[in-house]
């Protein structure tokens, strides 16, 4: 059973300087997600992941791409329609102060959240925020306004606010970036620890050990396409003495976790988007005199799964030449 899928979801931007080429952000990604499912999103700053979350949600639309939502045509609704599909498709955006209003106190904002996704518990509403307050260690906290709650705190409303409609799919944008160690586990279990178990998670973020702890399945993203898609279990940065399977820029992700001494490759735009590989650049695994290096010049590879094993995007890992 699928809850959302997205195929070929597109997104490019204008530049911001004159003559430099477009910007795009989102290309060619396809993804589903089932009921109950936690989907990890990992890949640097810039890969488009946040873009992603947002086309997703119709928070952006996508320039093109099908995105489908119980079976419906997601895309295909109208500003009405849409409104009310937000009850069930909410997103967890990582700036935390950013997302509320400086003027409201937490019981408006969450009053503010009954009133527009759940009207039918208006005349509960007093209980339920009562219940969010204790759910979410918020007690005492009803009539402070943003500025005068700490960063876990501000964090906690934002989380509350997005769970208070009872979501099918929630996509959370680096939950926990910013936090204390204590004060992230807090988080993800008011988060995680009760969900319902259809509701479906997109877990947006650059903390591996904490993607490797709460997801399914994990996506790793690179200058806006999916490169690989690998069990939650296979990112893990201390265990990388078999890189077998693991794509190149995968392999690059999880050792710059665990030193500051890898150092960035500046690849220009244009040469990255000019066709083939986007990660040729920068790839360490291929020689440029080898006789695949024209294929990753010249081709995108396209995402397979060798043996039956999850997707891949890489010439090196799926041309069969290269495994005889």
């Amino acid at each position: 059973m699928t809850l959302l899928a997205a195929t070929d979801i597109r997104k490019t931007f204008a530049p911001r300087i004159k003559d430099d080429p477009p910007v795009v952000a989102v290309d060619g990604v396809d993804l589903t997600i089932a009921p109950g499912e936690v989907i990890g999103l990992v890949g640097e700053s810039g890969s488009g992941k946040t873009t992603l979350g947002k086309l997703l949600l119709r928070i952006i639309e996508p320039d093109a791409g099908s995105i489908t939502l119980d079976g419906a045509d997601f895309r295909a609704l109208g500003a009405p329609e849409l409104r009310a599909a937000r009850t069930s498709v909410q997103m967890i955006y990582q700036a935390a102060t950013a997302c509320l209003n400086p003027g409201l106190t937490v019981d408006q904002h969450l009053r503010e959240t009954i009133a527009l996704h759940r009207p039918a518990d208006l005349a509960r509403a007093d209980d339920l925020i009562a219940e969010t307050l204790a759910a979410f260690r918020l007690e005492g906290k009803g009539s402070a306004r943003p500025r005068e709650l700490s960063g876990g705190q501000r964090r906690r409303v934002g989380v509350a606010r997005c769970l208070l409609p009872r979501p099918r799919l929630v996509i959370a944008d680096e939950p926990t970036a910013g936090l204390d160690a204590s004060v992230k586990s807090e988080v993800l279990e008011l988060m995680l620890g009760g969900r319902d178990p259809d509701q479906a998670w997109v877990f947006i973020s650059h903390e591996l050990d904490i993607v490797r702890f709460v997801a399914d399945r994990v996506l790793v993203m690179y200058r806006g396409r999916i490169v690989q898609e690998l069990p939650a279990s296979r990112i893990d940065p201390r265990n990388l003495d078999d890189v077998d399977g693991l794509h190149p820029y995968t392999e690059r992700l999880l050792r710059s976790a665990l030193t500051a001494d890898v150092e960035p490759v500046e690849v220009p735009r244009r040469e990255a988007s000019s066709g083939g590989c986007p990660y040729r650049a920068e790839c360490h695994r291929v020689d440029p005199s080898a006789p695949l290096w024209q294929r990753c010049t010249e081709q995108v590879p396209d995402p397979v799964r060798p043996g039956g094993t999850a997707r891949i995007s890489c010439h090196l890992l799926t041309d069969p030449e290269t495994h005889r």
